[in-house]
């Protein structure tokens, strides 16, 4: 049986971020830290301020989130934030807040879904470092876990990267942005 090496690296993530949810202690934080963050030609994003920072997305225009929260590929507000990201579409992001803990770092807001064919009827999805990772071996630079939602029948979005795991809850997407990831949501810009 053959696995790619992704495949592998992905699992060796997965059993770093269990173990460090197991035993807390600064080496087990420490390897899983540099585990996420090993450069690698896993897809990444990145969170630097509200007007820099990077969301996953279906790898074309138009298609469901949550179908393809596997396959789901980086995109940036600006360039170089993460390797082999695409721009945002002009105008994509309309809103924008940045919140930085000593934890961890989120931007929170709203987006145009026509700006790269989301469709208004689509619950959405979650993309986060939970497990083998969605998408696979997807991590947050900087950051051992991550959890990020993408609403398009609300136009709203969320991303949070985390020191630890009670700041990223996974596995409830259900729940949507404003319980996974407090903060604000005000249609506001920031000033």
């Amino acid at each position: 049986m053959y696995f790619s090496t992704p495949f592998i690296q992905s699992i060796i993530i997965g059993v770093l971020s269990i173990v460090n949810q197991s035993f807390a202690s600064p080496l087990n934080r420490a390897t899983a830290h540099i585990a996420a963050t090993s450069p690698a030609n896993e897809p990444s994003v990145a969170i630097q301020s509200e007007s820099q920072f990077c969301l996953f997305l279906p790898p074309r225009p138009g298609l469901e989130i949550s179908s393809h929260e596997d396959d789901s590929i980086p995109f940036c507000s600006a360039s170089g934030l993460a390797p082999n990201a695409k721009p945002f579409p002009s105008g994509f992001i309309t809103v924008a807040h940045y919140l930085k803990s000593s934890t961890y770092e989120q931007v929170t807001g709203y987006m145009d879904i026509t700006k790269y064919s989301l469709r208004p009827n689509d619950g959405g999805g979650q993309y986060d470092s939970h497990g083998g990772r969605k998408p696979i071996g997807a991590f947050c630079q900087g950051y051992p876990f991550f959890v990020s939602m993408i609403e398009p029948d609300l136009k709203r979005f969320c991303i949070r990267c985390c020191q630890n795991t009670l700041d990223c809850p996974t596995g409830r997407s259900e729940y949507g942005c404003l319980r996974i990831i407090s903060g604000d949501y005000s249609k506001n810009k920031s000033s």
